[in-house]
């Protein structure tokens, strides 16, 4: 099976807009080259904000 033949996965819901950067990750994760490759994610963790 080769990698055109897997379907994107789904966006999370949690990850709001960031169209390109999820295209740039899907491509990357699916890259059939063979031999290590390096990505790197950065950015702010959304975590829920607690209420007192």
């Amino acid at each position: 099976m080769s990698p055109s033949d897997v379907s994107r996965p789904a966006k999370p819901e949690m990850v709001f807009d960031r169209d390109a950067e999820w295209r740039a990750l899907v491509a990357f994760a699916r890259d059939a080259r063979p031999g290590a490759g390096l990505g790197v994610v950065s950015g702010r963790l959304g975590r829920e904000r607690r209420t007192s």
